[in-house]
């Protein structure tokens, strides 16, 4: 499978569950300023937007198009926003009515509902183009339009049009009742993307949901080469759809009614199904060892069940040449000999300038093996960036899990890539970081390790010995990826938790570094495995200096402390936990979520830097503008007198500096 950016997933199953776009193809003009109502997220971003233009200028014209139930509801919901704040909403629709596949009485209970809620209806056309502040009808009508939400007829994602598969006339995947595709038994598609072969379904939600038991039980039955089960659709569903804050239409067939008796069956229906996405329950102990990866039986069938140990783990020849061959080319820049050559080491140029030399490693937190990849990569990397050194290569320790060649080959390469994007990266242009060479092998589960030689710049490296009383402690990155990816290891993390720790994990220290080297930073480390509290305790031992930080000031992703709250915490925080010994707490309690953040356990984390007070400010907006938003004060370093624990953690937010945080 092809990403749009071009990366590569292998896969043994794929299931396509993307939903379906708004048709804008009637559009002639101006279709790139419209807004379509999905996809959902980048909707309600450009919501947000509109809302506060109209609040700033307490006037302007919205036009919805499409009055099915979708625009019927964005209509009235949009209406009860933006009147009070004197703008108006208009929706057009096609048809000679809204709900054009309802009955009469449904279409006029929706009609006199939008006429109450203040929304002006205007059917029986069809926009075509869009203007600067209007819309344009087939009949040549315009209508006022600071903002177009595109609610019309739906149709296929354009991008499986290129896919090769069985698709219908409106370029939705044909799959049989098992919803699988007739001409691809590995691919699976649900949801309003498929069309079920001798039982089409209007594209609702209600279909989609009720699809989902029998999709996941049907993967689990491919994986396992077991017997299919077939889906039985009910012949009609009931429609509820929201007329006001306090009403909403039931349609079912030739049947409707309204009242708020439906808004309550509404709201509780909705409610529970967000809430179960939200409230995970706890994944049985038992699997959480790792990510779980499905390996088909007839793919399995022929893995040794003994693998061996020692040089007979090593990769095939063949199968480590093949995924080598997949890699994109590598400057060569101070490399006499590296991946391509037949030696067994890489030979690098000698160098005048002190060198770095530093490791790191670990098991897979996520099951996609190319972010995997990319987040070693960062996390060995941010060894050498914490102390002002340029990587100049990169060995890899590869470990993929027992499987047959072809899974074996595929995953090696997923790894070679991933790590190859990460190192252009983090790169200096125009100096390269090579990935010089490596060993590869196969054990229990995928591991991987890096290597990283570095150059300092300069004559002077950054060490973690360097704090001064009098400066102030600056954090680059949020804090909490131990307990993010704990939680998501139990199936407990919600998916924006998730996505939004990782875009951040998955950007290279290199700007930071070049940030606190120009601000004259004095003693930097990386913030890893140890904590944030871990960490800043080996530099105040080793600058014989006293530290306090501002507790609530440090930033914590989305999420974190939700799940320190509940419980759900890394393996390695009880251990990281006994530094607190070395530290007043300032009355905070050791089961206090914000303390258990300084002690989580960080992949990819942030630098933590000491730097002038009078510098500080200045270096937390270069921060901030090289990138690093999270960046801000944390603490500040003092001088310690005989006797005093090496830290002190003070509970009220930082004063003159806060606005920096």
């Amino acid at each position: 499978a092809e990403l749009a950016s071009g990366r590569q997933l292998g896969f043994d199953l794929v299931s396509l569950d993307c939903g379906i776009e708004p048709d804008t193809r009637a559009l002639l003009t101006g279709r790139e300023t419209v807004t379509p109502v999905k996809p959902i997220a980048t909707f309600i971003a450009r919501w947000r937007g509109l809302e506060q233009r109209f609040r700033a200028l307490r006037r302007g014209s919205l036009v919805v198009v499409g009055g099915g139930a979708a625009g019927i509801e964005l209509a009235i919901a949009a209406a009860e926003r933006l009147l009070p704040l004197g703008g108006n909403v208009t929706l057009i629709e096609a048809g000679s009515h809204v709900l054009p596949a309802t009955t009469a009485q449904a279409q006029r209970f929706a009609e006199r509902a939008l006429s109450q809620c203040g929304v002006r209806l205007v059917a029986s056309t069809r926009i075509v183009e869009r203007g600067s502040g209007v819309v344009i009808s087939q009949r040549g009508e315009s209508f006022a339009a600071d903002e177009v939400l595109w609610a019309s007829a739906a149709s296929a994602p354009g991008w499986l049009a290129r896919c090769s598969l069985d698709l219908d006339a409106d370029g939705y995947v044909r799959v049989t009742p098992a919803l699988q595709s007739p001409t691809a038994a590995n691919v699976f598609a649900a949801g309003d993307a498929a069309t079920v072969i001798g039982a089409p379904r209007p594209k609702a939600g209600v279909f989609a949901v009720r699809q989902g038991p029998l999709l996941a039980r049907n993967l689990r039955a491919a994986a396992r080469g077991d017997r299919l089960a077939s889906w039985r659709p009910q012949r009609e569903a009931l429609a509820l759809i929201a007329i006001s804050a306090a009403q909403a239409l039931a349609v079912r067939g030739a049947w409707c009614a309204v009242g708020p008796a439906w808004m309550r069956l509404k709201r509780w229906i909705d409610e529970r199904f967000v809430a179960s996405y939200r409230d995970l329950g706890a994944m049985p102990a038992s699997r959480i060892a790792g990510p779980i990866r499905v390996r088909p039986r007839a793919l399995t069938a022929v893995v040794p069940d003994l693998p061996c140990g020692g040089c007979g783990a090593k990769l095939g020849a063949d199968l480590l040449a093949r995924a080598l061959a997949r890699l994109p080319a590598q400057a060569r820049r101070g490399v006499l000999a590296g991946i391509d050559a037949a030696d067994d080491a890489a030979v690098l140029e000698p160098t005048v300038r002190p060198l770095v030399v530093t490791v790191d490693g670990f098991r897979a937190p996520v099951s996609d093996v190319g972010l995997f990849a990319r987040l070693a990569v960062n996390h060995a990397l941010s060894d050498a960036f914490a102390m002002g050194a340029t990587p100049i290569g990169v060995l890899a320790l590869v470990t993929v899990e027992h499987a047959v060649d072809a899974l074996k080959e595929r995953d090696l390469e997923q790894v070679l890539l991933g790590a190859a994007a990460a190192l252009q990266a983090a790169a200096q242009q125009p100096l390269a970081i090579p990935l010089l060479g490596g060993h590869s092998a196969e054990g229990a589960e995928l591991s991987l390790g890096f290597t990283v030689l570095a150059q300092v710049d300069g004559e002077r490296w950054f060490a973690k010995g360097g704090l001064v009383a009098g400066q102030s402690l600056i954090l680059t990155r949020a804090l909490g990826s131990g307990a993010l990816l704990a939680a998501a290891m139990r199936g407990q993390a919600r998916s924006a938790w998730l996505s939004a720790a990782l875009s951040t994990m998955i950007v290279p220290l290199r700007g930071a570094a070049g940030v606190f080297a120009r601000c004259g930073a004095h003693g930097v480390t990386d913030v890893t495995g140890f904590g944030l509290l871990g960490h800043l305790a080996e530099m105040a031992r080793a600058s014989r200096v006293a530290v306090e930080v501002d507790v609530a000031g440090v930033p914590a992703y989305d999420g974190a402390l939700d799940c320190l709250a509940r419980g759900v915490a890394s393996q390695l925080e009880p251990n990281n936990a006994l530094v607190l010994r070395d530290f007043d707490l300032g009355g905070l309690h050791v089961s206090d979520p914000r303390l258990r953040l300084l002690v989580d356990p960080q992949t990819c984390g942030g630098l933590l830097a000491g730097v002038d007070e009078g510098e500080a400010a200045a270096c937390v907006l270069a921060l901030r503008a090289a990138g690093d938003a999270r960046a801000c004060i944390v603490g500040h370093v003092r001088a310690r007198p005989p006797g005093a624990p090496i830290g002190r953690l003070l509970r009220r937010r930082p004063g003159r500096e806060g606005g920096q945080r």
